[in-house]
């Protein structure tokens, strides 16, 4: 293929030469040149999904920075929390005693 160049001067002509010798490959050799094209598409495609996937773990990861904690939240205070294990107990089973409650599978 780089004997075909020398006898070019000008760019347009070397363009000409370039396109109908890869035309002529692609012609003879479909199957190869559809499975290098499936190849670097899955790899655009991979690269834009982690792209996707960055920017949505660095949005959630800005909104986390900006909430409230849970420890300073009104109802999970030390003192309380027995009582919201009760009432979590009590809503579970209602109406039972829950050291009774057998867990079976």
């Amino acid at each position: 293929m780089s004997e075909a160049f020398v006898g070019t001067r000008n760019q347009a002509g070397a363009v000409n030469l370039t396109v109908e010798c890869l035309s002529a490959a692609v012609r003879a050799n479909p199957v190869p040149v559809l499975l290098i094209g499936a190849g670097l598409a899955f790899l655009v495609y991979d690269a834009v999904a982690r792209q996707a996937e960055r920017r949505r773990l660095r949005i959630l990861a800005d909104e986390a920075i900006q909430r409230t904690p849970d420890g300073t939240l009104p109802g999970n205070r030390p003192n309380q929390l027995e009582d919201k294990l009760d009432d979590a107990l009590e809503e579970t089973f209602p109406g039972s005693d829950p050291v009774s409650v057998k867990l079976t599978r």
